[in-house]
């Protein structure tokens, strides 16, 4: 009768572990196949403006501070981005997030 309850017990632990594993967290996918930005690139009076927008699918969100285009030093462009939004985050605290609401958007200036 012990064996059984153990088996019984053990059984449970492995499926409802499992249950609240797969319940409990988001599966993590690949960073291109969640975020895929759209570029659009116009010419100005002044140059060129691209715009480089980056929606956030629901649940998900990307930080402020590590988001954004990388420019080479010789580069005379100046970029714009949009408003983030204040998030707590359990591991970082305090930080600037873009989330569905809040779309990635980054409007470079290049003569």
């Amino acid at each position: 009768m012990i064996r059984f309850f153990s088996r019984v017990c053990l059984l449970f632990i492995l499926l409802g572990g499992g249950f609240f594993r797969i319940a409990g967290t988001q599966e993590i996918r690949p960073f291109k196949a969640v975020f895929q930005p759209v570029i659009t690139q116009e010419k100005t009076g002044e140059g060129y403006r691209t715009t480089v927008r980056i929606d956030v699918p629901e649940g998900y969100y990307l930080y402020a501070h590590k988001t954004g285009p990388e420019l080479s030093a010789s580069a005379a462009a100046t970029v714009t981005k949009s408003p983030s939004l204040e998030k707590t985050d359990p591991y970082f605290g305090t930080v600037r997030i873009y989330d569905h609401e809040h779309p990635a958007v980054f409007t470079i200036r290049q003569p």
